[in-house]
């Protein structure tokens, strides 16, 4: 039985703030056994026809680690993705984005690529201690990062979403 729920994207579709759909994020290492991470990544790419069919103007998305475990079976069953999107909280500067940047398009050439989630820890793991100060500079720095790879790479990498995990 496929759980999905279409009043989602038929209510979603004519809204100004709808930019994409997202499909997943960060689920193929979950899945117990390749059976059902083929059976995911089947089941992604009947939701991405079915959205596409009731929404054509607005891109469908998945969002896999910096490791890239889903890589391989979306680009088998799920090739119709429209943006392959990777959360990567290992780069440092930009030469390291760069580096995670072109790895992602290089594994998917033409593919476009975002980064779906970045961002900077705001413990500080040398005191154990929360430090927001050190937190801003490290997601400057970041963010500058990220802002000087995307003036030195080409298409298909669309830009970063910043993260941050409130508790």
């Amino acid at each position: 039985r496929v759980l999905f729920r279409s009043d989602m994207v038929r209510s979603a579709k004519d809204r100004p703030s709808t930019l994409m759909y997202m499909i997943g994020n960060e689920l193929f290492e979950k899945l117990p056994s390749n059976v059902q991470r083929e059976a995911y990544a089947r089941w992604v790419q009947l939701m991405i026809e079915w959205t596409h069919a009731n929404d054509p103007d607005h891109p469908v998305m998945y969002a896999d680690r910096g490791d890239m475990v889903g890589l391989s079976w979306l680009k088998k069953y799920a090739p119709n993705i429209d943006i392959y999107g990777v959360n990567n909280y290992e780069f440092t500067d930009t030469g390291s984005a760069l580096t995670a940047i072109n790895r992602y398009s290089n594994a998917w050439p033409g593919k476009p690529i975002l980064i779906h989630e970045w961002g900077s820890d705001s413990l500080n793991y040398a005191t154990g201690v929360e430090d927001l100060s050190r937190h801003a500079t490290n997601t400057a720095q970041l963010g500058r990062a990220l802002s000087q790879a995307y003036e030195q790479t080409a298409d298909p990498y669309l830009g970063a979403v910043y993260f941050k995990l409130e508790e």
